[in-house]
């Protein structure tokens, strides 16, 4: 027994929805290709989930103590001045005799002087390192 209303909807060609699940609603509306991609997602998101969780794991655990090291020895590359124990990249001990835009001039030895870029240095001595040279 239909209602008025429920047959003026059907004479219209608009369906009867009262007394019907909400996924038959739903099946009703959308086609079964737009009901197989909504079910995908989930599934493609699940895919990917490790990958980016690996990616999340790499970048916090390699790029950022990466990237704050390379802070400090940028800083301490800046500040450097005459007079100051350093060591580079390949072992050389030297005190800087010079600054330049983009170099030093590093004492090695007496009267040896070698000129090197900014970027070779590894760091400044310690100062039980100092004293054995």
């Amino acid at each position: 027994m239909a209602s008025a209303a429920s047959q003026r909807r059907a004479a219209r060609g608009v369906p009867d929805w009262t007394g019907r699940s909400g996924v038959h609603l739903v099946t009703t509306i959308l086609s079964p290709a737009t009901i197989a991609q909504l079910a995908g997602a989930p599934d493609m998101l699940m895919q990917f989930a490790p990958i980016i969780i690996i990616g999340v794991i790499f970048y916090v655990l390699i790029f950022m103590p990466m990237r704050k090291r390379q802070k400090k020895v940028d800083t301490m590359i800046s500040v450097l001045k005459s007079g100051d124990k350093v060591i580079t990249n390949s072992g050389i001990y030297g005190v800087v005799a010079g600054v330049k835009e983009k170099t030093l001039v590093l004492k090695i030895a007496d009267q040896v002087k070698i000129e090197i870029s900014k970027n070779a240095i590894a760091g400044l001595q310690s100062p039980d390192e100092s004293q054995g040279s």
